[in-house]
């Protein structure tokens, strides 16, 4: 059996073949991996061995019918509901829009607001909002719709004339309401919160600097004499403050993994399943290298009692890799226990039918919690194979929008919660900038630790 890379390791993980920590410890043979240009955290997953149960696609609920009213394909259950009760199917991005202005319901306002982006401008909206203004009749809708669009400050960070245009759009709404009424007391609300979250974003966060270094550091810190809660807390304090740096925006574009912050998380977990085999094969003590492993593995355990699954992934994905896995004398000297709880962890992420295992133990992790990253991307994956954004007709799928935004939710769901954890400075400095070697190099080193006559 070739031995494996990396990236081979995690297409394999892909395909759905069973990957253990019992059985990926056979059968290496002595020959070198080949170096590899993938990166151990494949966030396209593998098509090859696609089904049909594997892709996402919309469907109206059973027993509904579908109407279409003014543009608007709507699903309605029930002979008697009437066509406001309806769930949007698609339609033209304006009609719809206009559906909810005339129907605002939270659950589809904040599907819209979490996706428009790419078929409607912020600017046509606010003209519709006017227009719908215009006509005088059920004016609290523009501030039920206007309290959503304020849940989506995307729009304000990256549209820097937008918020002048809502603010001006305010001011004119205000000024045609009646001051006895209940709008008034909303609007200037409104009016305050934009205005705050427009301040917020002129004084944006400080940047967590995370470097890999590819050549060794004269300040190396000793990782054994960190505790295993030590290094977790460190790692899930910089994988929370990354995490939260991803915006839905980011997540949606059709060039995901180039955008900045998703590129962040996807380089920091191979920076931390690289720097585990670095940490062990240039270590040349046979009793140390076989520390380590098992220090690692209980580093493993504590992010999962964390609910850190991002970084306990990285270090399984680290200690599977071939480099490391060739080091038989190595791991015959890991006690029992770490190898059964190795197992477990990997039993955790087992990505046959969809990571059902891992996906039920989310449901039920509470918060803080940092989930794989790679997860939102391989469903938003799916998402895109299997619904088209625009049907035959050049309608908006809106159902397929309802899917991207649910996993949105998700995202914004474990971001709304911090951890408690303020780990040494020194730590932080030293696991931020981690040193990482190519494959190529760290075969070197390994067959110095094991030559090929040993394994």
């Amino acid at each position: 059996m070739e031995a494996m890379s990396s990236s081979k390791m995690m297409n394999k993980i892909n395909r759905g073949e069973r990957m253990s920590a019992a059985n990926l410890r056979k059968g290496f043979d002595r020959r070198a991996a080949t170096p590899r240009s993938r990166s151990a955290f494949d966030v396209i997953p593998d098509l090859s061995s696609l089904s049909s149960s594997s892709v996402p696609v919309a469907v109206p609920a059973p027993s509904s019918r579908t109407v279409e009213v003014e543009g608007v394909t709507v699903s309605v259950r029930g002979e008697e509901s009437g066509e406001e009760e309806g769930e949007i199917e698609r339609g033209e991005v304006g009609a719809i829009f206009r559906r909810l202005l005339a129907f605002p319901t939270d659950s589809d306002l904040h599907v819209f607001f979490t996706c428009y982006r790419g078929f409607i401008e912020a600017e046509e909206l606010v003209e519709m909002m006017t227009r719908y203004r215009a006509r005088g009749s059920k004016l609290d809708h523009l501030v039920d719709v206007l309290s959503v669009w304020l849940l989506h400050p995307e729009d304000l960070f990256d549209q820097p004339l937008l918020l002048p245009l809502l603010l001006h759009f305010l001011d004119s709404f205000e000024r045609l309401c009646d001051p006895y009424s209940s709008l008034p007391p909303r609007i200037d609300s409104l009016r305050s919160s934009f205005i705050k979250v427009g301040e917020s974003r002129a004084t944006p966060a400080p940047s967590l600097v995370i470097t890999t270094i590819s050549v060794p550091s004269t300040s190396k810190v000793d990782v054994l004499g960190m505790t295993a809660q030590d290094v977790a807390s460190v790692f899930t304090f910089i994988d929370h403050e990354m995490f939260c740096r991803v915006l839905p925006s980011d997540i949606l574009h059709k060039d995901r993994q180039h955008k900045r912050h998703v590129d962040a998380m996807i380089q920091r977990f191979n920076s931390v399943s690289g720097w585990i085999a670095t940490e062990i094969v240039t270590t040349t003590s046979l009793k140390k290298r076989s520390s380590l492993i098992r220090h690692f593995i209980n580093v493993a355990s504590c992010l999962s009692k964390m609910h850190n699954y991002n970084s306990m992934l990285a270090i399984t994905a680290g200690l599977n890799m071939s480099v490391v896995q060739r080091l038989r004398k190595t791991w015959k000297m890991v006690p029992k226990k770490q190898m059964d709880d190795l197992q477990e962890l990997e039993d955790l992420m087992d990505c046959r039918s969809n990571y059902k295992i891992y996906r039920h133990q989310l449901e039920h992790s509470p918060l803080p919690c940092v989930p794989y990253f790679g997860i939102f991307l391989r469903d938003l994956t799916f998402i895109d194979i299997g619904n088209e954004d625009l049907t035959a007709k050049g309608e908006l799928n809106f159902a397929k929008m309802r899917m991207r935004a649910e996993t949105v939710k998700e995202l914004k769901k474990f971001q709304s919660v911090s951890y408690d954890v303020v780990p040494r400075s020194s730590f932080v400095n030293y696991l931020s900038n981690v040193v990482v070697f190519d494959e190529s190099t760290l075969y070197k080193h390994s067959v110095v630790c094991e030559p090929p006559s040993e394994v």
